[in-house]
């Protein structure tokens, strides 16, 4: 697990990785830091295994939901 400064969920999935890092009111659905943390790097490395690489565009479609986060945030983990 890495932590850069700019990387506040990998910096708080260190520090207190049992704290709610989302909550989707809609379905009253929570994940903790250190669950989150993981979830972008399972979904980085899947990423890189379909062979996407740094400069790659990839599109989503998606709803504002907790799953959101996952892609933003690996968005600012790996400099897309």
């Amino acid at each position: 697990m890495r932590c850069d400064f700019h990387d506040w969920i990998a910096h708080y999935a260190v520090r207190r990785p049992e704290h709610v890092a989302a909550h989707d009111l809609a379905s009253d659905r929570r994940i903790d830091y250190r669950t989150l943390d993981r979830r972008i790097d399972a979904f980085a490395r899947h990423l890189q295994e379909l062979g996407v690489g740094v400069e790659d565009r990839v599109g989503v479609l998606a709803y504002n939901s907790v799953s959101y986060t996952h892609l933003r945030a690996h968005e600012t983990r790996h400099d897309l």
